[in-house]
């Protein structure tokens, strides 16, 4: 096991409303939480271009870990630069990610 929890998963498919419910039921923590790599929830939705999840993390409360960098230095902006995502960027940029 690597770490990831509910919200890994739910942000790297890019479902907004999962992030919401696991929100709602308490779980609010597990979407700022790094796995064993240093990735949160944000590092997996920029990797894969799902900027509505960036922006429901931000507003769930999980804004710190849109700029946390992970093992290797790496903040979510990276990883969507990486992919190619420039609307991760974008939006990333407009929530004040460094």
């Amino acid at each position: 096991a690597n770490g990831s929890t509910p919200a890994h998963n739910a942000a790297l498919s890019g479902h907004t409303d999962c992030l919401c419910v696991l929100h709602e039921l308490g779980a609010a923590a597990s979407l700022s939480v790094a796995d064993a790599d240093g990735n949160t929830p944000a590092h997996a939705a920029a990797h894969n271009g799902h900027a509505d999840c960036l922006r429901m993390l931000h507003e769930l409360g999980a804004a710190g870990s849109l700029s946390a960098a992970n093992a290797n230095g790496s903040t979510p902006a990276h990883n969507a630069a990486l992919s190619g995502h420039t609307d991760c960027l974008c939006v990333l940029h407009e929530l004040g990610a460094a």
